[in-house]
């Protein structure tokens, strides 16, 4: 939410963001390398919608089937989608600042796309040591 009030994003995208932020690890087997983890959790999304009354948004399904994969693979898969890209580039950030859990090392600021995620590189660096306040 951070990088979403940076851009100014509308409610809706803010929405989309903080589903995709749910759900998109819910269905994770392995922390470290869990190739499709992302579409097991973009179709649990789908059926907890059909079972519940959560609205679909084709752009968070997206977002979290291709989260686990090349970009290429997802910008293709969310061209079409109003804010598509922008979304998925924000969310790749979003669960990118938080690989610095994993070590010191975890996170290459170049594998950032977007520059309000570049921004908060440091910021997410010092939160994981616990001093995101200095």
């Amino acid at each position: 939410m951070l990088i979403a009030d940076k851009m100014d994003l509308s409610q809706k995208e803010r929405e989309a963001l903080c589903a995709a932020a749910v759900f998109h690890d819910s269905r994770r087997q392995d922390d470290w390398l869990d190739v499709g983890h992302g579409q097991r959790a973009a179709d649990y999304y789908r059926d907890y919608c059909q079972t519940n009354s959560l609205s679909f948004d084709t752009r968070v399904y997206l977002v979290m089937a291709f989260h686990d994969r090349d970009d290429v693979l997802g910008e293709a898969a969310l061209t079409e989608q109003k804010s598509g890209i922008l979304l998925y580039h924000i969310f790749k950030d979003a669960d990118a600042l938080d690989r610095f859990r994993l070590g010191p090392n975890g996170l290459g600021i170049r594998y950032l796309r977007t520059a309000d995620g570049k921004s908060l590189y440091r910021y997410a660096e010092q939160f994981e040591r616990g001093d995101a306040n200095a």
